[in-house]
């Protein structure tokens, strides 16, 4: 058994005959002891016959057996030589050992899975790399013989791969996962790839076994967020702990285990192991379950620590390990080969994944951030203390003035957004600690207790803005807000809502001189607007003769910020350039005033919410903030505001026109010129 540590190491344990697969050469088998050799910074580790383990630079380090005697081979002889180990060598590697060509410079790994005589590893690009013995196609590529010759592998065959080589026809993968001769991936909207000898998920042509990947036919019911693979079969844990799916052994497949998800004897699954014929589960309760060959249906693993919740659960090579809260590990008989779900980009911040100066623009985050939960919608995870934190699984990222706390409200009228502490913390924006930022959330980490389906949002108004200006509270970082802001949440999903630019720098007025009395010396009225208009739009025209938009922008925030804050194309940008163009959904206040329901369809469709009609109508009915953009005190601030002179408005739309097309052009619709208004 091999298991990392909060310090990054790793210690092993269990049987350590010849060949010696504990990687120590001193200590007592029987008891965990520490793995010599391995950097201090180890990201992944997987083990079966042999052991795997990623460090902070993405070089993959090995040591175990490196044969295939045993059951390798389909009939053929065994190989002295079948390269799990990445290396050519004969006989076991008694201690790790760094594969050549990974780390820097070459393939930088971020994950590692460890089949029988076979191992994957997942690189930062999204990319399946394979190598070791390929009797059964689990390498999904071909290998070569015993004479160097190219050879498609299969029972009988003595095929192997001692170089790691890209598996074809994989689209970005986030996770991997590996059995005795099959071999999965996890690609970035949650579907389930298999190849090798696979009596688990059929492919979509009906075929069980294939050298090229294969993604699995109909569906699971829902993203995949764990995996774990055993002999020849597998078990997949979809969002919100909805039960393991896709589970078979001795080639029976049942479509959904019952007993698991919200309202089940079981309660919501959070994390899985497999074992040659056996299956073992962790519950969002705390509970671990196990079952298979001779105990076919589910039941308690007795046993475990008085008090203490179990947090995950591993497979190794015949082990079990579950990990309680606080640290505390204990360990099973199960039985040979298997593998839980090594993930990527599910894996939150990943210190493997984060380059140093974008750790650097952002250390007390990336130090108190840790690896999610499994089977929580929600990203959550548990803290040092063993407390369960939450991230927001959403951000109304802006802009200001555009209706976010309208769409904010009517958002918590659907099943399982929650509320929040402050919907705006403005995290990103200001100079806030990390810890007053997760507290915030502590009520959605509360109700994923109940329901795993609970998520909640940020919908601080100035964070899409702040790109432009710098992070966290400070200007002109060298590292853009949106760069981190990813770093930390890369599955995160971002709303952004527009409004013709004139219209949302007349209500800014409005607003920030009634809620905190700002813009006084202009007066708040038509006429003031229109000397506040003609100020700012002077301020940056003087500088556009000099600069560029970006400079003047970023100098003249002080100065001009509402007229900025209308220029969306320059934020834009940059956070396009940080996230997929997917996990951004724009919206603009001009829609959710004309067909509310429509868009709030369309919001829970991209959060993969799935309320009634009936629901959608009823959060579609709520209203935000009125009345309560009053300030006692301030002139003409109790009635209704005096409505934008013409000439306001035209000397606005024709300072923003041509940054309009631009942000149409970029984002290839017209709507975004605003040319009706």
């Amino acid at each position: 058994m091999a298991a990392p540590t909060t310090a990054h190491k790793v210690l092993s344990w269990g049987v350590d005959g010849n060949p010696r697969p504990l990687g120590r050469a001193t200590g007592d088998p029987r008891r965990p002891g520490l793995v010599g050799g391995l950097p201090d910074m180890l990201v992944s580790v997987a083990a079966a016959g042999h052991s795997l383990a990623v460090d902070g630079a993405g070089a993959l380090w090995s040591w175990g057996r490196n044969d295939s005697a045993g059951g390798g081979g389909g009939g053929s002889a065994p190989l002295a030589a079948s390269g799990q180990l990445g290396a050519p060598r004969v006989g076991p590697a008694a201690v790790p050992a760094k594969m050549a060509g990974t780390g820097a410079g070459g393939l930088r790994f971020v994950a590692v899975a460890a089949g029988r005589y076979h191992s994957i590893g997942l690189t930062s690009d999204g990319a399946v790399h394979t190598w070791g013995l390929n009797d059964h196609f689990q390498l999904g590529r071909q290998a070569h013989n015993e004479s160097g010759a190219q050879c498609d592998g299969g029972a009988g065959c003595a095929c192997a791969d001692v170089a790691a080589g890209r598996v074809a026809g994989l689209p970005s993968v986030k996770a991997i996962a590996a059995g005795r001769y099959n071999s999965l991936a996890v690609d970035e909207r949650g579907r389930v790839w298999t190849w090798g000898l696979d009596s688990c998920g059929l492919a979509e042509d009906g075929r069980r076994i294939g050298q090229p990947p294969r993604l699995v036919g109909g569906g699971l019911g829902g993203e995949v967020v764990a995996l774990a693979a055993g002999y020849r079969h597998w078990l997949a844990l979809t969002a919100c702990g909805r039960g393991p799916l896709g589970l078979c052994i001795q080639v029976a497949l049942t479509a959904r285990l019952p007993g698991f998800g919200r309202g089940e004897p079981w309660g919501p699954a959070v994390a899985l192991a497999g074992g040659e014929h056996t299956l073992v589960v962790a519950t969002l309760g705390g509970q671990v379950v196990a079952w298979g060959i001779g105990a076919p249906e589910p039941a308690l693993l007795e046993g475990a620590p008085e008090g203490m919740r179990a947090v995950t659960v591993s497979g190794a090579h015949q082990h079990f390990l579950a990990i309680y809260e606080g640290g505390a590990a204990r360990s099973e008989p199960g039985s040979s080969a298997s593998s839980t779900m090594q993930g990527g980009a599910d894996e939150l911040v990943s210190l493997k994944k984060v380059p140093a100066e974008v750790r650097a623009a952002a250390p007390d985050v990336f130090a108190g951030l840790a690896p999610l939960q499994p089977g929580l919608r929600s990203p959550c995870f548990h803290n040092t203390s063993g407390h369960l934190r939450c991230l927001p699984y959403f951000s109304i990222i802006g802009v200001s003035k555009c209706g976010t706390t309208d769409l904010h409200h009517k958002l918590l009228a659907l099943p399982s957004v929650v509320r929040t502490a402050n919907k705006g913390p403005h995290f990103w924006d200001e100079v806030h600690s990390l810890q007053s930022y997760l507290e915030n959330f502590d009520g959605v980490a509360a109700a994923a207790a109940a329901d795993p389906c609970a998520i909640a949002s940020d919908a601080s108004s100035n964070t899409f803005s702040y790109a432009i200006i710098g992070l966290r509270g400070v200007a002109n970082t060298s590292v853009p807000l949106p760069v981190v802001h990813r770093a930390a949440q890369p599955r995160t999903r971002l709303i952004l809502l527009l409004r013709e630019p004139a219209e949302r720098m007349h209500s800014a007025f409005w607003y920030y001189g009634c809620m905190h009395g700002l813009y006084q010396r202009h007066g708040l009225s038509a006429a003031g607007f229109h000397a506040f208009a003609q100020e700012e739009v002077a301020i940056m025209r003087s500088c556009l003769q000099e600069s560029s938009l970006v400079a003047c922008a970023t100098r003249e925030w002080g100065a001009a910020q509402q007229l900025i804050k209308g220029v969306y194309v320059l934020p834009m940008v940059a956070w396009l350039a940080a996230y997929p163009r997917e996990q951004l959904l724009i919206l603009t206040l001009e829609e959710l005033r004309q067909d509310a329901e429509g868009v709030l369809a369309h919001a829970a469709a991209f959060l993969d919410l799935a309320p009634t009609k009936a629901q959608l109508a009823a959060a579609a009915r709520v209203r935000a903030n009125r009345g309560h953009n009053m300030r006692s005190g301030v002139p003409r601030c109790g009635g209704a505001r005096d409505p934008m002179w013409e000439q306001t408005a035209a000397l606005l739309r024709g300072f923003y026109a041509p940054f309009n097309a631009q942000l149409a052009d970029l984002l290839g619709d017209l709507r975004y010129t605003w040319r009706a208004a």
